[in-house]
């Protein structure tokens, strides 16, 4: 018996922590600023060492590992068949609070900072109809400008683009205050990621290894926001609409490829939000070459499969749920809310 109850410590410590809420600004200084800023630097660079994701052969392992730990508990367990079970049920309790565990310690505490809205001093009474009129203007006019028809795709994928974008998203980080600096993740293909044609994602991080993880067929013009995107979870920025944000302000730092990337997605997230009237008009001013490139977007999400879509968005609505991101993926809409009311970026949308 006490072995048994010795056997359960780890998944009650785990619920402990899942249910149990920690101080935001604790977490803050101990986890978002004390531990975390030294454990991304080096598990980031471990990742960068090899080509391949680190998360394939993770998943491929843990799959094993279950199966045949399941196999030997079933087999060792004395007694009738709910004995068995019994046992079975222990070891996947201990097994997915280790996984738990570890992906708080590596990158989940994340969750648990202080709101955005209070990290980035946002100013609801900015957040008005006029000023998100103003934006699009804004937005249409940097993408009008920024295009270019010979921009070389070349500079746009692999270590030449993480090269491009380092200094950038490092100024970002230092307009953000932030005492440390990221190690930049190579963007990676993986076998997992070659479902997210189908499933409408662009890119993900994984939290155990800290590593970037795109979809292989974002398009070369979007790869500067994407990864930005990504790495500003690498940052700590956790929330979809922080890390949004994140991107946003790093690539208005970068070159005028970088910012066009930022300032096309930030356009199609303002587009969305406009009253029908202000949109049509907004749209209608979007020059050629910009317009090429949406109707390039638009033909990519072609590919995306409704089933697959739905099943998949609302695994990770639920997984933000369950790490206190109470919006769930509707989370990504707020970054308006972020860009209108931060200071940081009045330059971008004006008094």
């Amino acid at each position: 018996m006490i072995r048994r109850m010795r056997r359960l410590v780890l998944p009650l410590v785990a619920t402990a922590l899942a249910l149990v809420p920690l101080p935001a600004h604790f977490v803050e200084r101990v986890y978002a600023v004390g531990w975390y800023p030294h454990l991304q630097p080096l598990l980031t660079r471990v990742s960068n060492g090899v080509p391949f994701a680190w998360l394939d052969p993770l998943v491929a392992l843990t799959a094993g590992a279950m199966l045949i730990g399941a196999a030997r508990a079933w087999r060792r367990a004395a007694g009738p068949g709910w004995r068995r079970l019994a046992n079975v049920v222990i070891l996947a309790l201990q097994a997915g609070a280790f996984l738990y565990v570890a992906f708080l310690v590596l990158w989940g505490f994340n969750y648990r900072r202080p709101p955005a809205v209070e990290r980035l001093h946002v100013s609801p009474e900015r957040v008005t109809a006029d000023r998100l009129v103003r934006l699009a203007s804004r937005a249409v006019a940097e993408v009008n400008a920024l295009h270019d028809p010979a921009r070389s795709r070349a500079g746009l994928r692999g270590d030449v683009l993480v090269a491009t974008m380092a200094p950038a998203f490092a100024q970002a980080q230092g307009l953000l205050g932030s005492r440390w600096r990221v190690t930049p993740g190579r963007p990676k293909a993986s076998f997992i990621g070659r479902t997210f044609p189908l499933s409408g994602v662009d890119g993900m991080i994984n939290p155990f290894g800290l590593e970037v993880i795109l979809n292989p067929e974002v398009l070369p013009f979007e790869r500067p926001y994407v990864l930005a995107h990504e790495w500003a979870h690498l940052a700590g920025h956790a929330p979809e609409s922080e890390a949004s944000f994140v991107a946003f302000l790093a690539c208005f730092q970068g070159s005028p490829d970088v910012q066009y990337s930022g300032w096309l997605d930030l356009l199609l997230h303002v587009a969305r939000a406009l009253p029908p009237p202000a949109r049509r008009d907004t749209l209608e001013a979007i020059g050629k070459g910009p317009r090429a490139d949406l109707r390039a977007i638009e033909t990519r999400l072609r590919r995306v499969q409704p089933a697959v879509h739905q099943v998949s968005w609302s695994v990770y609505d639920k997984y933000l749920r369950a790490n206190r991101v109470a919006s769930g993926v509707a989370d990504y809409g707020e970054v308006l809310n972020l860009v209108l009311g931060s200071p940081l970026t009045a330059s971008a949308v004006g008094p």
